[in-house]
């Protein structure tokens, strides 16, 4: 289970960080390639307006302001965590304990990033939420001729809830050892 948030919060933010690469590209920074390339290429493939990367980069320094308290407390509890699992006898009420409170502050990050995503979703046109829909059926496509992590096709940043093997918001899980 823990291996799964692991690569789910890699996966994620990512993902995230790819797309949002792309108004960093098209300010002028770097090379215009985003995070491999990914990010640029989204960019341009949707034909984002000015106004859109704008506002896409807005959203993104929000939602980080927003996060960097429950980072860093989440930071504070890990560390408290480790401790707890330094002692000769580690406490299993303790342990449990922190585990669960670390964990409504991973779900509070979750659910940020998640409104993040809909509010980004939110600037784009129709056309554009159709366009991306198109990359990311292409992007899962390739990466299930190469074999993906695990060897399935991840699911990318959007993932569209009426789909019928939408798995409750886990994204990029594939057929990993944890779904064998």
């Amino acid at each position: 289970m823990r291996t799964n948030t692991k690569y789910f919060t890699v996966a994620a933010l990512a993902g995230l960080v790819a797309f949002l690469m792309a108004a960093d590209a098209s300010a002028g920074r770097g090379r215009g390639r985003g995070m491999k390339g990914l990010g640029g290429r989204i960019a341009r493939a949707l034909d984002l307006t000015t106004d859109q990367k704008v506002e896409i980069q807005k959203l993104k320094a929000q939602m980080i302001e927003d996060l960097a308290p429950t980072k860093a407390k989440l930071g504070e509890l890990r560390a408290e965590m480790h401790e707890l699992w330094k002692a000769d006898n580690p406490s299993k009420k303790k342990i449990m304990a922190k585990h669960a409170e670390m964990d409504k502050h991973r779900n509070k990050i979750r659910a940020r990033k998640v409104e993040f995503r809909l509010d980004v979703l939110s600037v784009l046109t129709p056309d554009q939420r159709a366009k991306l829909k198109q990359l990311k059926a292409k992007r899962g496509e390739r990466r299930g001729k190469r074999g993906g992590r695990g060897g399935g096709g991840g699911r990318g940043m959007f993932v569209d809830s009426e789909d019928p093997s939408f798995d409750n918001g886990i994204q990029g899980r594939g057929k990993g050892r944890a779904n064998r």
